[in-house]
């Protein structure tokens, strides 16, 4: 319970972080929006804490439902007790089956720009 509780705060501070920072960059392209003055670092040091407590209590409320759903059903418990004992496994099986249909669809030539400029050159 307590390793639960850690995780959400740890990630709570860093979507804070990330939604203070990324919109001092929407708004004026640099951190100028933050460490302008005085009064904008406040209010930015504000909207960080503001923004901390709603990830806080919206994550914990999700972890809140998993486990209830968890709780309810076997077979998905199963799932998940797999999962705790394999997660890189499980994560690289998710992964995989999410990036199928694109894997199909665009299979012969699944190329970014910049392998396909290096190809160029060395032809």
């Amino acid at each position: 319970m307590k390793r639960k509780k850690i995780i959400i705060t740890i990630l709570s501070i860093i979507l804070s972080f990330f939604m203070t920072f990324g919109y001092s960059f929407l708004v004026s392209n640099s951190l100028d929006l933050i460490f302008k003055d005085t009064l904008s670092f406040i209010l930015s040091f504000l909207q960080l804490i503001v923004y901390f407590v709603i990830f806080y209590i919206a994550i914990n409320y999700i972890f809140y439902k998993l486990d209830k759903t968890i709780e309810k059903t076997t077979k998905i418990s199963k799932i998940f007790k797999k999962f705790d004992k394999h997660p890189f496994l499980f994560s690289l099986i998710f992964i995989i089956i999410c990036w199928l249909p694109y894997i199909i669809s665009f299979f012969p030539v699944i190329l970014s720009p910049d392998p396909s400029f290096q190809i160029k050159q060395f032809f």
